[in-house]
């Protein structure tokens, strides 16, 4: 009850108040201002007891990769909270008593998120099913990669959903499918406002065998009216989620598959669009932890459904190139350093990269001309862990995954 406790405010949210009551919108005159408000929420001469905190938390990231960290903050208001206890299922640690802790997860999965606030006046507990997705890195599935979503549980543990409005989501259809009797739809013909926004996130694929990647799918769309400017874009993170490159995106009428129609869309055989995207680039291809969304702005759209959604690539190029050159790699793992040799029988440019889990370079070398047997010597000082030896001779690629323990 607000009216019966003492509403206390945060040093920052007396700021934005204060220029809330000073802007020419909301200023002094403003009717809604009683004037003997004061910033504690209280009127001048009424006594009441502060208020019981209300729990609540930010977290800027919901991914992320296996081995890796989140931030939290405790956000909790209407009261100051003089206790909180923290509880993060799958995260080290799994309790913790500050504002703003730093929880390690090490395991893939989805996790919950607890906390629990209170002071002399009450208490009050948040808590977020799921909220944590902890990614596997290298990726578990390879390619070549295709679903038609005719037998798999969706979204299970491996496809995952944004949904910020909280009103329809990407769901599974069991009505209609461009192979088969299954999609993945998102329905806008009613429930979703204007400018609502949601994402399908695809589990990660180990691409650090495969060049010349490609992803396929196909898709059905059909506006309301013919004004229709709904949009779909294609994003690729090489990092679990940490970052986004946008590499399709079509609006308007290069989406519709089919005629304006204002009642349920439900697409014919003919109404399928198929779509390449080229992910050759070694932003992709050779990396072991690739993750793909899809995501549609709804403008004036109706349903919208993907289906057959695959991956190619040249797999296996890296060993015919690795046997072209004798390469031999040892030992591996290794608790110390690691060597490769291979046979230059032509001078050619030669140059390596070592990257981590995350793509990240941690050594490397630039291209020189070289020729003969060559031998190298790398990894000193890294932590254990999987990385991916990135070789590149002349137009070439070879890559292997290289294991170190300490």
């Amino acid at each position: 009850d607000y009216a019966s406790c003492h509403y206390m405010f945060t040093e920052g949210q007396k700021g934005a108040m204060h220029a809330a009551l000073n802007s020419p919108i909301g200023g002094r005159n403003n009717l809604w201002q009683p004037a003997n408000l004061l910033l504690t929420g209280t009127e001048a001469g009424h006594v009441v007891q502060e208020c019981a905190p209300k729990a609540d938390f930010d977290l800027k990231k919901r991914q992320v990769c296996a081995g890796s960290s989140l931030a939290f903050k405790d956000v909790s208001w209407r009261g100051v909270a003089t206790q909180r206890t923290w509880y993060f299922p799958g995260g080290t640690p799994s309790t913790d008593t500050s504002a703003a802790p730093i929880v390690t997860y090490n395991t893939p999965g989805l996790y919950d998120v607890i906390l629990v606030v209170a002071n002399a006046n009450g208490s009050d507990s948040l808590v977020r099913s799921q909220l944590v997705r902890v990614i596997a890195t290298p990726g578990q599935i390879a390619v070549p990669y295709a679903e038609s979503f005719e037998t798999i549980a969706f979204p299970g543990t491996d496809w995952f959903i944004e949904n910020p409005d909280q009103n329809n989501a990407w769901s599974l259809s069991t009505i209609t499918g461009a192979t088969g009797t299954r999609s993945v739809r998102l329905v806008n013909q009613s429930g979703n406002a204007s400018g609502s926004v949601d994402a399908l996130i695809t589990p990660t694929f180990d691409l650090s065998n495969s060049f010349g990647t490609q992803l396929g799918f196909k898709v059905a769309f059909a506006p309301k009216n013919s004004t229709d400017s709904s949009f779909l874009k294609v994003y690729v993170s090489n990092n679990c989620g940490n970052s986004w490159l946008l590499r399709y995106t079509k609006i308007g009428t290069a989406l519709h598959t089919a005629p304006p129609t204002s009642g349920p869309f439900f697409p014919s055989a003919s109404q399928w669009m198929s779509e390449v995207i080229n992910l050759s680039s070694t932003l992709f291809s050779g990396r072991p932890s690739i993750m793909l969304k899809f995501e549609f702005t709804n403008e004036r759209g109706n349903n919208i459904y993907l289906d057959d959604i695959n991956i190619s690539a040249a797999v296996g190029m890296s060993d015919i190139n690795a046997s072209r050159y004798d390469l031999e790699l040892w030992p591996n793992p290794s608790s110390g350093t690691m060597r490769f040799r291979m046979n230059l029988s032509n001078s050619m440019p030669l140059s390596w990269e070592l990257r981590d889990a995350s793509g990240r370079i941690c050594a490397q070398k630039l291209p020189v001309p070289s020729s003969g047997m060559l031998e190298e010597e790398f990894g000193a000082g890294l932590p254990a862990g999987l990385y991916v030896l990135h070789l590149h001779v002349g137009d070439e690629h070879i890559a292997r995954r290289v294991i170190f323990t300490r």
